[in-house]
């Protein structure tokens, strides 16, 4: 489900494959990745980010935000703070790592502040994750 919606396809066609199948062996576990998948999130990192949002209590983000051409994972538009969710499975090579740089350049010239988190933030320092983003977004 991650890679699809990575390669851009939208949510409602997962969800009528998920139905035409239902009850096959799978069904359950794809219904709540669907489920997971609804505020936004294409990654298990980025499911992760916004759990951690929701929990905090931290409002005025929107997932997947249009900023310089590109999306971020999450957009605070009033006070301009983009997120980042970086997994390994998909910064992994030279090429995505070069893409990446680019990418975050353009956000940041457009006025963004980009706070980066890494799959051993989210899971392991969830709190300096929360306490860095309330900074961050402290002016909204």
């Amino acid at each position: 489900m991650d890679a699809a919606l990575q390669r851009h396809v939208e949510l409602r066609p997962l969800w009528s494959a998920h139905l035409r199948n239902k009850g096959r062996h799978g069904s359950p576990a794809a219904r709540r990745l669907l489920q997971a998948a609804e505020d936004g999130a294409r990654s298990a990192a980025e499911r992760l980010l916004i759990q951690l949002l929701k929990q905090a209590g931290i409002t005025g983000w929107k997932a997947n935000y249009p900023v310089a051409g590109y999306k971020v994972d999450v957009g605070f538009r009033d006070c301009k703070v983009a997120l980042e969710a970086d997994g390994l499975a998909f910064h992994s090579d030279s090429d995505d790592f070069h893409n990446d740089r680019i990418r975050q350049n353009a956000i940041i010239l457009s006025g963004w502040q980009v706070l980066r988190f890494t799959w051993l933030d989210l899971t392991e320092y969830p709190d300096r994750v929360i306490a860095e983003i309330r900074r961050a977004t402290s002016a909204c």
